[in-house]
Parts: structure tokens; sequence; C-alpha cells
């Protein structure tokens, strides 16, 4: 049996690398659906290339991104990854930033 998705999602996350993006990218087409609707408060994108474009400008404007997932909770259908995030962007100081994400799923591919 697959293991929860939320718990395939967080080794994805905490597995990124951006100087070898493409594994974390091809994870990011499998588990996300092609009408995914993403949203944080900075930007948000409709679809899965949009998805995937948001996270290779991401990867383009650092030297380092880290995902810890502290806790999570929830289903296959709704579940919440509480997470910290260091960035060190290429120009200026790293910063560390603290976020609850909120994920819906269908038929285990993230929609929201």
């Amino acid at each position: 049996m697959n293991a929860p998705l939320r718990e395939e999602l967080t080794a994805v996350l905490e597995r990124l690398d951006i100087h070898d993006r493409e594994p974390f990218l091809a994870d990011i087409r499998r588990l996300y659906a092609d009408d995914v609707f993403f949203r944080d408060p900075m930007q948000q994108a409709k679809g899965l290339t949009a998805f995937l474009e948001v996270n290779r400008r991401m990867g383009k404007g650092a030297k380092h991104v880290r995902f810890r997932v502290q806790d999570s909770t929830g289903d296959d259908s709704l579940f919440y990854l509480h997470w910290t995030m260091r960035f060190e962007p290429r120009v200026g100081p790293a910063l560390t930033v603290e976020g609850v994400s909120r994920i819906r799923a269908e038929q285990r591919r993230v929609v929201e």
C-alpha cells in the first residue's frame, strides 16, 4: 500500500535540491493535478505548468533552499503541513520562514 500522500509530499519537500531541481520537478508532475491551484501570500498560479514555473523561479533566485516539515495532520483528501523554509537568496540576507500549507487532493493528486 502507498504511504499517505502527506508523508510522500513531506519527503519530496525535504529532499529538494535547487542545484538539481529536475527530480523535484518530476515529483511535482507526478503528485500534482494538471489543474492545480496554488496560492501563497506573494503569488498564485493556476495549472501545473504555471506551478512548475513558480518553483523554477524560486530556485533561480536562490543559493540554497531547505524545507523541514515539523508536523502534519489530515488524510489524503485534506491535510496540513507545518513547515520551516530556510531561503538563501543569491543577493541579500538569508531568511527563515515558518508556515502552514493547506493541501487538498483528489485521487492522490494535489489540486489546491
